[in-house]
């Protein structure tokens, strides 16, 4: 995958979203704070790297279950939905 431009994303204020199931089924924007380091490698290319503390909480069920997405995972079909009413 060519990721040459997440890192300026990032830096830029882009957040990866979370979900937690089943009290949340909705996906949110990341509320903490995301840390970027890009830096060119001496063997050559770049090295991109995202780090954040997520949790479910202390008052999150046992069953919770919480999920990461680099960005909404909605699919083709959902977007020609929104672009044809």
């Amino acid at each position: 995958m060519n990721s040459n431009r997440q890192p300026g994303l990032y830096r830029a204020g882009f957040k990866p979203v979370i979900k937690t199931m089943p009290s949340n089924p909705t996906w949110q924007r990341f509320p903490g704070d995301v840390v970027v380091t890009d830096e060119k490698r001496d063997e050559g290319g770049n090295r991109f790297e995202i780090a954040f503390t997520a949790s479910l909480g202390a008052n999150a069920m046992p069953d919770e279950v919480l999920y990461i997405a680099m960005t909404y995972p909605y699919g083709c079909v959902h977007h020609l939905g929104l672009f044809n009413g």
